[in-house]
Order: structure tokens, then sequence, then C-alpha cells
């Protein structure tokens, strides 16, 4: 007997890729019916017998394609008079679907197939897309995302692309930038000294100066980027040289997982993280005695970022001589990459020797994400081109519209409404006119989707915190009002929020802030203080610097000698940083940061960071290089009870990690300081826990970088018997404090 259902999909969902999924599970299951379409969701009327319609329903939820995304489902069996002899569609322009525009994709293994063969229309097509992937919100101008609002409007599709686009039945239906070599955009080759190529011509000049060991700027997806033969030593010297970046890691691009497992441990697991949506870059263990690529890439680190093509012109580049490429973003130290043809041949020409430029204009510099696998899942290390903007089932409605406007430090901002957030991407180097305008930008493209209408725009409770990201929130909603709210709360509440988790929690924050490492009790209401560490003294002129020898010298003074501290730092000055404590020049802090930073001092693992996750990076190798056959235990460490606050105190750990580092090796003291750090943290919550009955942490903060540190501290709070959240599509720290912002907002004024 038949029935009808009512279906609705709600999320990040396209036109193309999308129809034709339904229409194609529909003829699967013998559906008779009708799709319509509004704001972020399809509307299914369905005509079957009751279980094929649970089956395409099923179906549906489990199978849908890229760059689509199905956040929230739900099926009706009530009684209905309409009945259907056909599977209609109804879509119309002004439906308001479609309308959210889903990050960029890197080339599918079809559309890879196709443009390898030569016999193919497509073969060697630089810009080959299909309804499945290629470019989304790199080029989307203006909402929706159609042909005509990116910059494919202004190319007249050849008879054979526009058939394809039809015809419901091709992979290419609906594709709004769909193209080939005759009616796609142009490629063209540039030295100083050499004239304008174009096309294959083009492509074959770009391989063969990479072959001779030429620094090449690549418009790519997203931005420009700064690529260089991998295996070439002078070569990747060369470019770190330029850039001005002798410590700073670049990511490794390689044409396939093979090759990628060459230079680098990666098994099925990091496969499925390296041909992610976006092809991110995924930080990896190096492979010892690999010799693919220059120990220049990554120097000093125990990983190093790997990547697959990230579009077609990448893969293109690839062949039996350029295995691999060093790649990097195309700016300066401090600017925003450059993604614009005039701008990038005028700032990085002191950089790059040649220039693949193409002809497709990119709306917003974005660059690639970076992921960093652990042991039950995957940090969100930089959300980026792939992963913006995101898309975030909240798991209840709110009643007003909010704009989080973010934290310094970040540049993002997020939008809620309804049961949804959406999250932009990072804008960072905010301090700069052209990262204001880009935050601008985008904050006036995707605040232009439907029905946006903000009540409220949350912000930063810190004098002068984010200030400029406010101005640029009000300029976008002037009616909206302001709300305040503490950075350290706002990333514990994106932990809770991004897990749908509205009851009350412990949250622990480890990361910089003025209130420094600490502990919290709360809801989506209020938060109240529940410990931390043990303040340590940071000499003037050090705070933020990511230099900690002045504060592990500080730690040490007092317990160790002066003689032996002088002896761990070498030629560094610690007689001024003990002068400087004694004397109270400088200030006390609570970040983890800082304990972390005097333990990697201390052991020799880092001494100086100079560049962002440098600390976290090497003291997580480090660790993870320890091959003892034994457990030395952890260190010494006391917690106490203050004013109804519970006190880490890690200084009896430094102090014994320098009295055995004579004896002991750089990783065995590293990896025990971290399992002393996580047994503290997680004694001192299952304290709380006892205390208050709240069994569900939540953890943030940019030390949850160190995966070795984050690894030993989760299943130590699991086997304490806790439900423990954390950021998985957002990055921990500054990145999540916008969603937090929102929600905070959102909740806080829904009456």
């Amino acid at each position: 007997m038949e029935k009808t259902a009512e279906i609705v999909l709600t999320g990040s969902l396209q036109a193309a890729g999308f129809i034709p999924f339904i229409y194609r599970a529909a003829a699967r299951h013998k559906i008779k019916g009708r799709l319509s379409s509004g704001p972020f969701s399809v509307y299914i009327q369905a005509t079957a017998p009751e279980m094929s319609i649970k089956s395409f329903y099923e179906e549906l939820l489990a199978n849908n394609p890229a760059p689509g995304l199905i956040l929230f489902g739900k099926i009706d069996f009530s009684p209905s008079k309409k009945r259907f002899e056909s599977f209609e569609i109804s879509i119309s322009d002004k439906a308001g679907l479609f309308d959210f525009p889903a990050p960029d994709a890197a080339p599918c293994e079809k559309c890879v197939s196709e443009m390898k063969d030569k016999n193919d229309r497509r073969a060697a097509h630089v810009f080959i897309s299909c309804s499945l992937c290629g470019p989304r919100y790199s080029i989307t101008e203006r909402m929706p995302f159609r042909r005509e609002n990116t910059p494919y409007g202004k190319l007249v599709m050849c008879t054979a692309c526009s058939r394809e686009t039809k015809n419901i039945k091709n992979r290419r239906y609906l594709s709004a930038i769909n193209s080939c070599p005759q009616c796609g955009p142009s490629l063209y080759f540039k030295g100083e000294q050499t004239g304008l190529v174009e096309g294959d011509a083009a492509l074959k000049a770009a391989k063969g100066v990479l072959k001779q060991g030429a620094l090449l700027a690549v418009k790519g997806a997203g931005c420009f980027y700064i690529i260089a033969d991998a295996g070439n030593d002078d070569a990747v010297s060369e470019l770190r040289k330029r850039k001005k970046s002798e410590k700073k890691p670049f990511a490794v691009m390689a044409e396939s997982i093979a090759v990628v497992r060459e230079f680098a441990e990666a098994g099925s697991r990091e496969e499925g993280f390296l041909k992610g949506r976006g092809a991110p870059v995924v930080i990896l263990p190096k492979k010892e005695g690999q010799n693919l690529v220059s120990d220049r890439a990554a120097p000093g680190l125990y990983t190093v970022g790997a990547a697959l093509p990230q579009s077609p012109l990448f893969a293109l580049l690839f062949d039996e001589e350029i295995r691999a490429v060093v790649f990097t973003s195309g700016n300066m130290e401090g600017q925003p990459p450059e993604y614009i043809n005039e701008s990038a041949w005028l700032a990085l020409g002191g950089i790059a020797d040649f220039f693949l430029f193409s002809s497709i204009e990119i709306s917003g510099p974005l660059e690639d994400s970076v992921v960093k696998p652990y042991e039950t899942g995957c940090l969100m290390l930089r959300r980026s081109r792939g992963d913006v903007p995101v898309l975030l089932n909240l798991g209840k409605t709110m009643k007003h519209d909010v704009i989080g406007a973010g934290v310094r430090g970040d540049g993002s901002f997020c939008l809620v409404s309804g049961r949804y957030a959406l999250v932009s991407g990072n804008h960072g180097y905010r301090d700069t006119p052209a990262a204001a305008k880009a935050y601008a930008s985008d904050l006036k493209r995707l605040s232009g989707l439907s029905g946006f209408k903000p009540a409220y725009i949350a912000a930063g409770h810190e004098d002068g915190e984010g200030e400029g990201l406010l101005e640029n929130a009000c300029a976008a909603a002037p009616d909206a009002r302001r709300i305040r709210i503490k950075n350290f709360y706002a990333q514990f509440l994106s932990a809770l929020a991004e897990n749908n988790y509205y009851g009350t929690a412990i949250g622990m924050i480890l990361g910089p802030g003025r209130e420094g490492s600490l502990f919290i009790t709360g809801d989506f209401d209020r938060c109240t203080a529940a410990g931390g560490f043990r303040p340590v003294f940071v000499p003037a002129g050090q705070s933020g610097t990511g230099d900690y020898r002045g504060a592990a010298a500080a730690a040490l003074a007092g317990t160790v000698s002066a003689g032996e501290i002088e002896a761990l730092f070498g030629s560094y000055e610690s007689a001024r940083a003990i002068k400087a404590a004694e004397d109270r020049d400088g200030m006390f802090s609570t970040e983890a940061a800082v304990l972390m930073g005097a333990a990697a001092a201390i052991t020799g693992a880092c001494g100086i960071a100079g560049y962002e996750h440098e600390r976290t990076e090497k003291m997580d190798g480090i660790a993870r290089s320890f091959k003892a056959g034994y457990s030395p235990g952890p260190y010494p460490y006391n917690i106490t009870r203050k004013q109804g606050a519970y006190e880490i105190d890690l200084v009896p750990a430094l102090v014994e990690m320098a009295k055995e580092r004579g004896s002991a090796s750089a990783a065995c003291g590293t990896a025990r300081f971290l399992e002393t750090a996580a047994e503290a943290v997680a004694v001192t919550a299952g304290k709380i826990s006892g205390d208050t009955g709240i069994t569900t942490i939540a953890l943030t903060g940019a030390e949850l970088t160190n995966t070795f540190f984050l690894d030993k501290l989760i299943n130590r709070l699991k086997n304490g018997g806790f439900n423990v959240l954390l950021n998985n599509k957002l990055p921990p720290g500054n990145a999540c404090v916008p969603l937090g912002q929102a929600v905070y907002a959102a909740i806080k004024k829904r009456a």
C-alpha cells in the first residue's frame, strides 16, 4: 500500500550534485513525488510503499554527495491527499535553495582521470571540474552560488558544455563552473625577462623552470603560492632566504598518496584526512631515512605537513622528475596572501622567479586548511580553503540572529540564525588594511544570506579586544545591540555548542589570555572559576616573545643553584632573569604556555619559539621519539585548594627536570613532563567533579595542539569517567571564540 511522506533535509546544500543525487535515489527506490526548496533546505513529498520511502530517506542521510552536507533530516508520514504519478523537480531561482556557498573541493577521481586521458576532450584541462568538485566559495562574488555570480559568468559555455549542464543524468548537471579547453579560463606564464606564454605552453614552461630549481608563484585555489622542487636543497634554501623564514616549516605537496608515503608515515586513517574535501595540509610523522624531500623543508621537526593536489593545475605540475613540491603562501611576513594577479606580480617579484597566472578572479584570500591527527580524532589547526565557510547544526533553534565578531589573533566571525551557525575563515593579519578589508568583505558577503537580520553582536569583554572586528560587524548590522563576553568563556562555550551540549560542564582552557589557563564550571548562563596553575614569573620584556628561558630560570631560582641554572641555558644571561624575579621586574602568569615553554627550555626541546606552534610541535615530536621500554612515571607536583579553587603547582616538576638534565634525554624529560601535566589536570578535574557532581568536561586552548599531551589527557579523563568534549571543526583557541560569542548571545537574549 502506498503512502506519502514529507521529508525535510537541511544543511549546506547545492543544486549541482544534490538534485541529481536525489533524483537517482528516487528512481532506485521507485519514489513518486515532488522536490522543492527553501533557505538551507529541500522539501520532498514522496509517494511509495512505506518501506521504500524509509530506505530512500536513509540513503539520502547516509550518502549525500560532496560538496553538500546534510546536517538535519526529518520524515513525517502524516496523511496527505496529494498523490504523484512521477518524480517532479520544482526548484525556483527565487526559492532560496542553495544560497549557502559550499567550500571549495579538490578534484574528484573522475575529473583527474579525464584530465589525464589524452583522448578525452578535457585532457590536460587545468580548470576541469564537475558538480562534485572544484572551486566554490573562493570564487563566489555574491550570493547565491550561481554562474553569473562567479568569474565564470563572463565566459560563454560551448555547446557541448552547455548540453552537459542540462542533462540530469550527467555528472555536470547544473554545474556553475563547467568548462573545457575551448570555453574555459586562460592560463599564463610570465617571468621578469620572458614574454607572456599562454595555454598548454604556459604549463610546459612552468614545469621546465621548476626542474631548473626556480621559484614559481602559482595562482592556486584561494591565493597565490610560492613553490619549489621539494628535492632541491638549493631551491628550498633560496625560498627560505627570500621569504625571510629560516625555521617555519614549508608544506610538501605530492601527486599521490604513494608519493606521500615516501617521505611521511601515512596509514589508511591518515589517507582519509589527506583526501579530505579541500585536500588539507595534514601534519604527519617524517619517514626516517627518506631522501625525496629536502631536510630544509621542515628543519628541526619530527613532523612534516603533507598534502595532495588542491586543484587540477597542481596535479598537472607533477611528472617523473617533479614528484613533490614545497609550497608556502604567496605573501611577505605579516601580510595576507596575494590573490589578485596585478598585485601579486608587484608584491612577490622579490620572491618568485616566474609566475603562473590564471584569468579566474578569486573573491578573497584563502590559504590551505591544516589538520593534525590525534589518537581518537583530528584537530583543526587552521580552517580555511576547503573548510570555509562551515555550517554547524546547533541542535536547537535560536530565537535571534546574532553575529559573533571574533577576537584579535584570529579575525574570523560567526553568524547564528535559527538552529545553525555559519563560521567564516581566519582572516588573520588583522592589523593590516588588507586584512580588515577581507574581514569586512567576507562579512558582507555571508551576512547577505536569505533572511539574516542580526539583533545582537557579541564581542570580547576586554577593553580594546577585537574592537576593529567589532567596528566591521557594527557596520554590517548598524541596528544590532552589543553584548560582551570574555574570550576564555567563549572558548569554553564553543566546545559545548559544537557538540550540541547545553548543560553544565567543567571547562579547562589551556591557552594564552589575560586570565591565563584556568578551570571553570558553568553553562550558557554563567561560569565560575574552579582552579588553575600556580603563577610563574616572567621577566620584563619576555611575555609573548616565545622565549621562556627567563621564566624557567626564575622558576628554578632558590631551589637550583645559579651556576646550575647558567649551565642549563648556556650563554643565556640567567642571572638577569633571577635578578628580575627578585626585583619583581616583570609579571606573574598562569598560562600553560609559560609552564610548557619553561619545560621545553630546561630539556632543550625548544629554547626560543620563532613561529606559531613551533614549541608545541617540537615538544610533541620529541616526546613521541622517547622509546624507552619502561615508564619512568610522572614528576612531582602539588595540588592545593585556595579560596575554593584548586591550584596546580608544576614547579616541582621543573626543578626535578633540571636536576636530571645531565642523566636523562630531552625526549625522556619532555615525555615525563607532558604526562605529569596531563595527570595533574585530570586529577584536578576529578576533584572538581567530586565537589560538583559534574562529569562532562570541555577542553580548549592552543596547548591541545600538542597531541602527545592531548592523547594522555583524554585517556586519563575518560578513565576517570568523564564525557570529554573538544572542538573538531574549529581550531582550539581564538578561532573558536566567535561561535561561543554568538551562541551565548543567542541563548542569553532568547527571552
